[in-house]
């Protein structure tokens, strides 16, 4: 038989590549488009616009054609993809080498999705489309319509980004590769291809007749009849290229191609070449050449098909390492029809109580029989595992589930499961818990606001697992924990919003150190420490041989030699065992103190001061205003002073040469000059009231009054100065001023006036 050049697309080729490649295709789109509904018609037009292109003309690489059409009906700008999105943040540990390197993988896959969905969408879909969905440089390039010469740098610049803004044990580049696909909810892939069947499609004219299998139960003897015809008709071999890559020996390890079989899994085997670089197979009712997508790697030597009943062909098609196809075909391979009933059980879904989302697991003792499911009485219709009903009333439900195999084959005896339904949740309480840093077992205690309610615990990023009050962690590695509890009651509901915790521990002591301290020796009776120690730590302080205590300034310290220790406390009360020490000698300063000698102002032109310390060994140095410093002995006096203010400075110094770092000062001032003084105003020279007020000044400030009147003794006055019931006759007032150092004013001012 001749090779086949190319292939004429069915209704049922087409359904098997949107089977193969709508998950992938939709994993993309709801990526970049954030909703599942969009999504999915993004994948609907791709596969439609694919199929129309199908049927006009071959196409050599199906999968970069498929993804290229998808790019195309995606937004031409940057779409706004949820990053806070949960499921678009999952990490497949199987993917990655070292998983346990993961601290805290929901934060590290948080900030992962949240710099990817950043990116420009031709950025994102570059990374996308290669590290997740495997496309290469060359399909990269088709696909985004790039230079295929700078898609290898671009991917460069865009790994050094994404390792730039994510911090992670693990490379974010393999994180990324290993984020798990977002699969498209159930039945929205069925309901998409039940639009793309409904849309009409391009008339194309076909190279060949399609050969139908039956799709009716048919008697075996027919079977038997049509294989006997085919027998006749010389139509089992297998028909091989002329090129060099092609496999050898290709055969059927289960099926004879001399009788039928009631077993619908045929397996192929070849022995791979070596100059195959990788193999597309396909299944058909008449040979076919496969598209060019790469199924199965060049070592691979054997795949298995589950059939329908009826004729079929195998087809394989060899990619050589020099870049040359060849195509294989064997066959034909007659399957007999199925009469046997099969059976339906039920494996996982609630049994007494349940909540208001429930989700049932259920199988069939035929691999490759449809199911059937119907909820509370209503008709069956066709469902998969797992069947999930969401929003159900509280009350009484009943779920069936029935098997119907390829031949039509129906299980009378449906699998039946009946609940109640419970849609109150438990809330959860958290009693007691370890304080924010902890250095022994961490305990936890718990209680739920229904009975009869079970617990699950999660520590840090472990799954939820059964547990009860109270749980504790004995030890637990050091360092940041989170703790999350929540009721579940006998429906399963679990409490929507568990309680969550979080706590250091901390095992290991502080080290201390003493980063700054008083000079050795010091000469001041205070002492101020600068210690250190880790984030958050405590100090507690030790003083020669006193009590642990706070670590403030000293004070009052004696002469002598003195050692202050230092230890941290950290935030989980971890002390350090080994207290650090600063050792130092306190060698005060003799003090100095004026005993005697002027202040304030005095008319003295001399000055006499003493002075002494309590350091009976120590001498003195003196110093009056901007003098220099001089040896004094305890008594020292100064003469001829000039008019004006003057300071006296006196230290003493001991046997070791140290100064009194304050020395004993006196101020005062030196005035020998008396103030003059004048009368403001008085009463008339000539008057006849009985009363009379005097107003009167002096040149200097601060000075005090005395007064007289009449001759008579000077007193103490102020001005004003009022005098009353006077005599009539003559009368005399004088007044003089006496300044601050005592001088008296020698020429008292006078007024003199009669009262008629």
């Amino acid at each position: 038989m001749a090779q086949i050049a190319q292939r004429v697309w069915t209704d049922e080729d087409v359904a098997a590549l949107f089977d193969r490649f709508f998950a992938p295709l939709f994993d993309v789109a709801v990526r970049v488009l954030g909703r599942d509904d969009e999504a999915a018609s993004a994948v609907g037009r791709t596969f439609s616009r694919t199929a129309a292109e199908l049927r006009l003309h071959p196409l050599d690489d199906i999968r970069p054609r498929l993804y290229a059409l998808l790019v195309a009906e995606l937004p031409r700008r940057q779409a706004s993809r949820p990053g806070n999105d949960g499921r678009f943040a999952q990490i497949d540990h199987e993917r990655l080498a070292n998983p346990a390197l993961l601290a805290d993988e929901a934060d590290v896959a948080a900030a992962l999705w949240a710099a990817v969905s950043a990116l420009p969408l031709a950025d994102y879909l570059l990374l996308d489309l290669q590290l997740r969905h495997g496309l290469r440089d060359p399909e990269l390039a088709r696909a985004l319509r790039l230079d295929a010469r700078a898609v290898e740098r671009r991917l460069d610049r865009l790994r050094e980004r994404l390792d730039g803004a994510v911090e992670s044990p693990i490379s974010p580049v393999a994180l990324f590769a290993a984020l798990e696909p977002a699969l498209p909810p159930p039945g929205l892939p069925e309901r998409v291809w039940a639009d793309l069947r409904a849309a009409p499609q391009p008339k194309v004219r076909r190279s060949r007749p399609r050969i139908t299998p039956p799709r009716k139960p048919i008697l075996a003897a027919a079977g038997l009849a049509l294989l006997a015809a085919a027998a006749s008709a010389g139509a089992y071999y297998a028909v091989r290229g002329p090129g060099v890559h092609n496999p050898r020996s290709l055969h059927s390890t289960t099926h004879s191609l001399e009788q039928g079989s009631a077993n619908p899994d045929v397996t192929i085997a070849w022995d791979p070449s070596r100059k195959a670089r990788g193999y597309s197979i396909s299944w058909s009712a008449a040979p076919a050449t496969p598209d060019q997508s790469i199924d199965l790697q060049g070592s691979a030597s054997k795949t298995t098909r589950h059939l329908k009943p009826g004729t079929s062909w195998f087809n394989l098609r060899t990619l050589g390492k020099n870049g040359w196809t060849d195509a294989v075909h064997l066959g034909p391979f007659l399957i007999l029809p199925d009469t046997i009933v099969p059976e339906t059980t039920i494996s996982a879904g609630p049994r007494r109580f349940g909540t208001a989302d429930v989700t049932f697991r259920f199988a069939s003792n035929e691999a490759h029989a449809a199911l059937e499911c119907s909820l509370d009485g209503a008709t069956f219709k066709a469902c998969t595992p797992p069947a999930r009903y969401t929003g159900l009333r509280a009350g009484a439900h009943t779920f069936r589930v029935r098997a119907v195999d390829e031949a039509g084959n129906t299980d009378p005896t449906p699998a039946r499961r009946a609940w109640q339904v419970d849609t109150s949740a438990p809330r959860t309480t958290l009693t007691e818990s370890p304080a924010e840093f902890e250095r022994k077992v961490s305990r936890f205690e718990f209680e739920s606001s229904e009975g009869h309610s079970s617990f699950e615990c999660k520590l840090d990023g472990a799954k939820y697992e059964p547990c009860s009050s109270p749980k504790s962690y004995p030890g637990l590695a050091d360092g940041r924990h989170r703790f999350r509890v929540r009721a579940l009651d006998r429906a399963g509901n679990p409490d929507p919003s568990p309680i969550s915790r979080k706590w250091t521990v901390d095992t290991h002591p502080p080290e201390t150190t003493i980063d700054a301290g008083p000079p050795d020796p010091s000469h001041k009776p205070t002492g101020t420490f600068t210690l250190s120690s880790e984030v958050g730590a405590s100090f507690q302080c030790r003083l020669d041989h006193g009590r642990w205590g706070d670590c403030g300034p000293l004070s009052g310290l004696t002469d002598g030699r003195h050692i202050l220790r230092a230890r941290a406390l950290d935030r989980a009360e971890n002390s350090d065992p080994t207290p650090a020490r600063w050792t130092w000698t306190v060698d005060l300063p003799p003090g100095t103190t004026i005993t005697s000698g002027p202040k304030g102002a005095t008319a003295s032109t001399s000055a006499t001061f003493r002075f002494s310390s309590p350091d009976s060994a120590a001498t003195f140095q003196c110093r009056i205003d901007d003098g220099l410093w001089s040896t004094c002995a305890p008594e020292r006096t100064y003469s001829g002073l000039a008019q004006g203010s003057h300071v006296f400075r006196v230290r003493a110094k001991d046997a070791g040469g140290v100064r009194d770092p304050s020395p004993a000062r006196r101020t005062w001032k030196v005035d020998t000059h008396a103030p003059a003084t004048t009368i403001t105003s008085g009463p008339n020279l000539s008057t006849t009231s009985r009363s009379a007020t005097f107003r009167f000044s002096s040149s200097e400030k601060g000075v005090d009054f005395q007064c007289r009147l009449d001759a008579g003794s000077w007193s103490s006055c102020a001005s004003p100065r009022s005098y009353s019931k006077l005599k009539k006759g003559d009368h005399d007032f004088e007044v003089r001023a006496v300044d601050a150092a005592g001088n008296v004013d020698s020429t008292p001012d006078f007024w003199s006036w009669k009262v008629k």
